[in-house]
């Protein structure tokens, strides 16, 4: 999620965001497949940094509204860490 918003920041500051966005009539399941990136080279980048670039295009295309689109990412941030918390808990019981 960090890399994902850090990806839309750093994008947003240069002017490199696409225009537009997709159609209208295309739902959530479609632009998610639409928006994956090609796969990168071994030596490029991580394959979570090659997720986080996936994410932070298919929630660019599905949340235009750039506040919104930040506080998702940030909800399912701290949706996600609660629960690698609640689950390290579980562990050491």
């Amino acid at each position: 999620m960090n890399e994902a918003r850090r990806e839309l920041f750093q994008g947003e500051c240069a002017g490199k965001l696409p225009q537009g966005g997709p159609a209208k009539d295309l739902t959530i399941q479609e632009i998610i497949p639409r928006s994956r990136p090609p796969r990168p080279d071994p030596d490029e980048f991580s394959e979570i940094a090659w997720y986080g670039i996936w994410l932070a295009r298919w929630i660019y295309f599905a949340v235009p509204d750039t506040v919104v689109r930040d506080q998702a990412l940030g909800l399912a941030l701290t949706t996600q860490m609660a629960g690698e918390r609640a689950n390290l808990f579980k562990r050491k019981s």
